[in-house]
């Protein structure tokens, strides 16, 4: 994905999230250190997952699951009660985010969801935090190359 496609993705998924402040989104004041051809210094565009490019990509994605998370009316959860612990329900939210995030199917089988669950019972564990465990599985989904790269 370019840089503007990985922001507006974001922005999209998120119910219109912006990482940065109201006038302008931090994708584009980055957009040099990116990579984002300026078409005067910069012919091309680099879009290799690069080691900055990651970084400013967990920024954006802490900040926008945190935001998005927080929503009076988030698109955030699949199930009705967004407080439930129940794994069945934890489970429903993840494929759900899964879905939303990284464009997978809805099938609830694949090995990564016992990874998704599982972070999500550990970080909950440490933190007594549902919005922690909630923001570091979206950030987690995020930051995964099945939201990145096609």
């Amino acid at each position: 994905m370019s840089i503007a496609q990985v922001r507006d993705s974001m922005e999209q998924i998120s119910g219109g999230v912006r990482w940065g402040d109201d006038r302008d989104s931090d994708w584009d004041v980055y957009a040099g250190t990116l990579g984002v051809a300026d078409y005067q210094l910069r012919m091309e565009s680099d879009r290799s997952p690069s080691v900055m490019f990651q970084k400013f990509l967990d920024d954006a994605a802490t900040l926008t699951c945190l935001v998005w998370l927080q929503q009076p009316d988030t698109s955030f959860f699949s199930t009705d009660d967004p407080e439930s612990l129940d794994r069945a329900d934890v489970r429903t939210n993840i494929v759900g985010l899964r879905w939303r995030i990284q464009g997978r199917s809805r099938d609830t089988a694949p090995p990564i969801l016992d990874d998704y669950e599982d972070l999500f019972v550990k970080v909950h564990q440490r933190t007594d935090s549902l919005d922690s465990a909630w923001q570091t599985v979206c950030v987690a989904m995020f930051t995964h190359p099945d939201f990145f790269m096609y």
